[in-house]
């Protein structure tokens, strides 16, 4: 018997490229950095919870480049940034 999930589910499987399973390895291991885990919730508290965009771009700016690109993986494929936080986000935090 199947339950309304398994539609849900079903409904939202997709095939990855080996290039988005790479990329999602690669955000799972800079995630694994207590310090680049706490500034992404950090970086979600503010914009979410208190609405200061300012503080999460600040957050944002102090990862290095590589953690940016590692932590750049779209939602569909399981990224940690929804679409709204990632267009805040491309748009430089002044949304």
């Amino acid at each position: 018997m199947a339950d309304w999930m398994d539609s849900e589910v079903e409904a939202e499987t997709q095939t990855l490229t080996n290039g988005q399973v790479f990329a999602l390895l690669r955000m799972n291991e800079a995630l694994k950095d207590f310090v680049v885990l706490e500034s992404v919730y950090q970086m979600k508290v503010s914009i979410h919870q208190e609405n200061d965009v300012e503080y999460a771009g600040h957050l944002w700016g102090e990862l290095t480049e590589d953690e940016q690109t590692a932590l750049w993986v779209a939602p569909k494929f399981g990224g940690i940034f929804t679409t709204e936080e990632r267009k805040i986000i491309k748009g430089g935090f002044n949304e």
